[in-house]
Parts: structure tokens; C-alpha cells; sequence
């Protein structure tokens, strides 16, 4: 999937999403779209490559995006559906899913711009002057 979504340098851009993330008419609905609206940066929307942190997330993604991703808790038990509070176990378990699977992209050469959320918001900023 790397392949298919990254760009000639090799760079792929990456979200994630859990279930209610992912519903329809929610952040994922609005983060997609704002990449095909967007001046001059709609071409990057092939690049961008969705991590879903549980099954419904998933199947939400592949019903609108070809790029998904389904991450697999590293720790046992953990869930990685839910929202988790701030520096909590499951918190930075759940951080360090997400840190280890972004480090296997790197490790695989590609290279890697992903958004950060706070909040309810997702912070992307992408310009491009072509």
C-alpha cells in the first residue's frame, strides 16, 4: 500500500482515525474533502494513507479512501478505539502504537509527513506553489 500512495520522492502523508472519527460527515469526510478543495493540493490526496485504529474505522476508510490501514495494539488488551486521557497507560500505549508504526515506514525508506490532532481539530498545513 506504501507503493501505491507514496509520491516519486517517496513521501506518503498519514492520519488516524478510530470509529467515530471515521463516520460519515465527520473528520475524515472533512479531512479528504479539504484536500480536493484546497488550492493547488488536491493531487496530494492519492498520497495520504489512513490509519484505522479499529474495524469500523476501517471499514468506513475503504468505503471512501483506497489508502487504509488497520493498526493492530501492540500492548495485549489494548483498545485502541476509544479516546484515552491524557498520559494515562492506554494513552501512551496507544501513542506508542502509532510512533512504532510510523518508524516501520521509515525504516522501509519512505518518507513521512502526518497530521496531529488537538482536540477536535487535525492540524495539516500543505502549500503548494506548482
Amino acid at each position: 500500500m506504501l507503493r501505491r500512495a507514496a509520491m516519486e520522492d517517496r513521501t506518503v502523508i498519514m492520519t488516524s482515525v478510530n470509529e467515530a472519527w471515521a463516520a460519515e460527515g465527520s473528520l475524515l469526510d472533512s479531512f479528504l474533502e479539504s484536500f480536493r478543495v484546497g488550492l493547488n493540493i488536491s493531487h496530494l490526496v492519492k498520497h495520504i494513507v489512513v490509519v484505522a485504529m479499529d474495524e469500523g474505522a476501517l471499514r468506513r476508510c475503504r468505503a471512501v479512501h483506497p489508502h487504509c490501514h488497520l493498526l493492530l495494539p501492540d500492548v495485549d488488551g489494548l483498545d485502541l478505539s476509544g479516546a484515552k486521557s491524557y498520559m494515562t497507560k492506554d494513552y501512551l500505549d496507544l501513542v506508542w502504537s502509532k510512533l512504532r508504526l510510523q518508524h516501520r515506514v521509515l525504516l522501509l525508506g519512505y518518507n513521512l509527513l502526518f497530521t496531529a490532532r488537538r482536540r477536535h481539530c487535525h492540524y495539516c498545513f500543505l502549500f503548494s506553489f506548482l
